[in-house]
């Protein structure tokens, strides 16, 4: 790899992406008769680098001239088809690029990437059941994506079909048990449903997220979910009892979820008290937890 694509990809690799930083290393990479002279084929990944970057920016001058160049080499590729759906999604032209897409699945019924561009425009104008349509049938021919899983998720989130997004968090949990992102985003969707059943069982997942990754390694979210949960379950005591299986004795639910919102609520004061938040998010935090702790101190 020549010295100047590994600068554009040190860039790349940045967090969060930094397009403007890739496209101004890529033109001056390209602008350059020794280093373009230098970069042989590699100059081929630098283009297609600079015209996703260009995207990004909106710089669609920029887009058109690095897929031009693109297309003269390649001409009718996969890979330049795809990019030219791109350039047109952003131009607003989704007429094209859904036909574009379409040709490539036409010829190609496994290409998952034209799949997932289709279910982006429709998104995109607003179509979301078909979009859900369209994913669905996608993900009985690939179950194993979990990034397809994820939107399906989302969309049916947009539809207001939580039991749905519930069941596809699930799936995720299966492809990935021990990320502890899917755990807390099913426990909410379970809460989000509502029913006394959905709140114990959203109670056991986000717990096992922050058994996966504590408050204090970037999981507040989960403890927060945790607090507000066992809340929840503890103001609904009567229904939750009726829910509760045949297995398990109401006493020890009922002693647990207590356990459970202390700590929680403890920990939410612990981490607003230890210099690390700003004054108005730790004084938030802190009425927080005072509202949500079963048992006052």
């Amino acid at each position: 790899m020549s010295s100047g694509l590994e600068v554009l990809t040190a860039i790349g690799e940045q967090k969060p992406r930094n397009s403007r930083g890739i496209l101004k290393a890529g033109l001056d990479l390209l602008g350059s008769f020794n280093l373009r002279r230098g970069l042989g084929d590699e100059i081929w990944e630098v283009r297609e680098r600079v015209f996703l970057a260009a995207l990004d920016e909106f710089d669609l001058d920029t887009a058109e001239k690095m897929l031009k160049e693109i297309e003269k080499k390649f001409p009718d590729s996969v890979r330049m088809n795809k990019l030219k759906g791109l350039l047109f999604e952003v131009q607003g032209n989704y007429k094209d690029a859904r036909t574009l897409y379409g040709k490539l699945e036409k010829e190609n019924e496994h290409d998952q990437g034209a799949v997932k561009r289709k279910v982006a425009i429709l998104k995109a104008l607003g179509h979301t059941d078909k979009a859900l349509k369209e994913l669905t049938s996608y993900l009985e021919v690939f179950q194993s994506d979990q990034e397809a899983w994820q939107e399906l998720a989302l969309l049916n989130v947009d539809l207001g079909n939580y039991a749905a997004a519930t069941f596809c968090y699930e799936e995720l949990i299966l492809h990935a048990p021990t990320n502890p992102f899917f755990h807390l985003i099913c426990g909410e969707s379970m809460y989000t449903q509502g029913g006394a059943r959905n709140m114990l069982d959203a109670r056991k997942y986000i717990s096992q997220s922050l058994v996966m990754r504590p408050a204090e390694k970037g999981n507040l979210r989960a403890l927060f979910g945790l607090a507000v949960t066992t809340n929840t379950i503890q103001k609904n005591a009567s229904s939750v009892a009726l829910a509760i299986a045949d297995d398990e004795d109401p006493e020890e639910v009922e002693s647990m979820n207590r356990k459970l919102n202390k700590w929680a609520c403890d920990k939410l004061l612990e981490i607003s008290n230890n210099g690390k938040m700003c004054h108005d998010l730790s004084k938030m935090v802190k009425e927080v937890a005072g509202d949500l702790q079963v048992e006052k101190n």
